[in-house]
């Protein structure tokens, strides 16, 4: 399912601002917001049930989803505009060649 807000709180996003990062159970409430319940059960039960494993396997995308998109509304930016700084941070590459996405 696909969702326009954002998934975090606006007191989470000050506590992330203030204190840099997020705890487990953060990690676990954003990643259910981010996936389908569907694929939240599969990553858990890779994960063998442990959802401190399950946290830190997806803690450093979910800081830098976090770090990406803290201040932003989807709604009044392109999509180029809003994922800017992930198109950035990772380029892509065809057949040798940059790709740019204007």
């Amino acid at each position: 399912m696909a969702r326009t807000g954002s998934v975090t709180t606006p007191l989470e996003r000050e506590r992330i601002a203030l204190k840099g990062g997020t705890d487990v159970k953060q990690v676990e409430r954003i990643l259910k917001g981010l996936m389908s319940s569907d694929r939240f059960a599969k990553e858990l039960k890779a994960a063998k049930g442990d959802r401190v494993k399950l946290a830190q396997t997806f803690k450093e995308a979910v800081d830098g989803h976090q770090a990406i998109t803290q201040g932003k509304n989807a709604a009044e930016l392109s999509p180029n505009e809003y994922l800017k700084d992930l198109l950035e941070a990772n380029k892509d590459v065809v057949d040798g060649v940059e790709v740019i996405y204007i």
